[in-house]
């Protein structure tokens, strides 16, 4: 697992190696979460990406979790949520990602 400090980070992490999975919070310092989502999608990076969000200050939380499917977000989690939601969440988009390479591992 890798921690970035800022969606700048992440975005350069990003482009130098290959991850299995990126859980994004879509307000960080350095650079939004949906900024970063779509810098991924736009370079033709198919990692599955978590989104999670508590909303956007000035408008309703739907907003944000829309927004972020937009961009390119596999999958939303509002905030506040359980962690066994994130759990299962990464082991469905893993096991997807597994099976589309042909590995045929169980979570």
């Amino acid at each position: 697992m890798t921690d970035c400090a800022s969606g700048d980070e992440a975005t350069q992490l990003l482009k130098q190696g290959r991850f299995d999975l990126v859980v994004a919070d879509l307000w960080m310092q350095g650079g939004d979460g949906l900024q970063f989502i779509r810098q991924a999608r736009a370079s033709g990076n198919a990692v599955p990406i978590i989104a999670i969000t508590g909303g956007d200050p000035r408008s309703p939380i739907a907003n944000s979790a829309k927004a972020a499917g937009e961009a390119g977000a596999d999958r939303v989690l509002m905030k506040p949520f359980a962690k066994t939601t994130l759990t299962s969440l990464v082991g469905e988009l893993l096991e997807g990602q597994n099976r589309m390479e042909g590995h045929g591992i169980g979570l």
